[in-house]
């Protein structure tokens, strides 16, 4: 990729602006995303990079720990979202659309429609159960106030469920997922405090961010224990990067799973997510260094920049071909035997291996007569080599098939005899001297 060939408003040379102000944009500032229509941002190239290593990392942890990938559609219809009263608390953030007979909506959430999916795909036994699922997906709300990409209208997040048997199981499923998140966020390299709840499972990961929306009393267990003490340090602005909770309106959706006694029963969900974009403000503001950002090498853009100092023709070229064909990357060093003589206190060279002996004879053997060739290396152990003859019409089978021993490099094979009638078993074993 050339910078000098993509779109980029960067105020070069401009210093940072400061961590405490609450009106900076430090990702417009670095040319990495930029509004056109407010609340949907555009990504330039370097943006985007930025958010595809991302997301990388996090498929990456998403497997390690055992959740499965899943696509959906990006729309869906009104009435998916009904069953969970959806409409009537949210209703106003939908970014919606009319066909000719239906009503649909630009995805605004992810747990109707998955269970709608999952009703109709099947969930039959306990023995599927915990499942354990992972999308990412676009998120369209129609939100009052966007800020920048931690609060806009269009937003990339992880997606992730789990499906139980009871309560007790959503509980280590909630565990389970803390701990993946927090995988996440370790190769991310991101510091962000856990927020959890242990009687209800719900948690949040928030971060130091002077814009933020999540101060410690709005987090979710904070919300849903209203008993819980606060302090002067729970409303510092912070900003959340990952969150989960126990989803409590599965029993409206048509999924039900048989039990060990063959019984309907409606499994225990637990919904969780990370927000890529608020992963992109986290790194900006956790990596920021007098020169500017020090990206984590698991999610920079790029490894090497190649620069051309000054007008002169030669740089010019040589920096083109370093672009064009990268340097081969360095090479282990590989340990020499020295040759040196045996001195005073040093032990003498090692004699060579002697070339291994080998005798060879061409017998006639078989039917027909066919001739092969016989290759004995000698041994480098005098264990005595058991031989049977190579051929089944080589051998008496009138008698117990016998075995031969020799000691060094022997070989025994057997040809039939010139004087026999043609039928006959009899055979007379060939042998061959071992080497002097």
């Amino acid at each position: 990729m050339r910078l000098s060939r993509i779109p980029h408003s960067e105020l070069l040379g401009a210093p940072l602006p400061d961590p405490d102000d609450t009106e900076a944009d430090l990702a417009h500032h670095l040319g990495l995303a930029r509004f056109t229509d407010a609340g949907f941002p555009w990504f330039a190239p370097i943006g985007q990079r930025l958010v595809t290593h991302i997301r990388q990392v996090v498929r990456r942890e998403m497997e390690r720990a055992g959740y499965a990938e899943f696509r959906g559609p990006a729309v869906h219809r009104v009435e998916t979202l009904a069953p969970a009263g959806w409409l009537e608390r949210f209703g106003g953030e939908l970014i919606g659309f009319s066909a000719p007979f239906e009503q649909y909506t630009l995805a605004a959430t992810s747990e109707e429609p998955l269970l709608s999916w999952i009703g109709s795909a099947g969930l039959a036994s306990h023995r599927q159960l915990p499942m354990r699922l992972f999308e990412f997906r676009e998120i369209f709300r129609f939100r009052d106030r966007p800020q920048s990409i931690y609060n806009s209208r269009q937003f990339q997040c992880c997606l992730f469920a789990s499906l139980d048997t009871d309560h007790t199981a959503y509980l280590a499923s909630a565990a389970h997922a803390q701990r993946t998140v927090r995988a996440v966020l370790d190769r991310l390299r991101l510091r962000a405090e856990l927020v959890r709840d242990e009687a209800t499972g719900g948690f949040e990961f928030i971060f130091p961010y002077a814009r933020g929306d999540r101060p410690r009393s709005r987090t979710i267990p904070y919300h849903r224990d209203a008993a819980r003490p606060r302090t002067a340090e729970d409303d510092i602005p912070q900003g959340g990067v990952a969150m989960g909770y126990g989803y409590t309106h599965t029993p409206a959706f048509d999924v039900r799973f048989r039990d060990e006694d063959n019984q309907l029963r409606t499994p225990v969900m637990g919904t969780y997510g990370i927000g890529v974009q608020r992963c992109v403000l986290a790194l900006l503001e956790q990596h920021r260094v007098a020169e500017g950002i020090a990206l984590p090498a698991a999610v920079r853009p790029f490894d090497v920049t190649v620069t051309v100092q000054g007008r002169d023709p030669g740089t010019t070229e040589a920096a083109e071909r370093v672009y064009r064909r990268p340097p081969d990357p360095p090479r282990r060093p590989t340990r020499r035997r020295s040759r040196r003589s045996a001195g005073p206190g040093r032990p003498p060279p090692r004699p060579p291996k002697p070339e291994p002996v080998t005798t060879a004879r061409t017998t006639p053997c078989g039917p027909g007569r066919r001739r092969f060739r016989v290759t004995c290396p000698a041994p480098l152990h005098p264990t005595p080599l058991r031989f049977t003859p190579p051929h089944p019409t080589s051998r008496d089978l009138t008698r117990p098939r016998a075995t031969r021993v020799a000691t060094h490099s022997t070989a025994l094979g057997s040809r039939r005899r010139r004087d026999a009638p043609t039928g006959s078993r009899s055979v007379t074993p060939l042998r061959i001297p071992s080497p002097p």
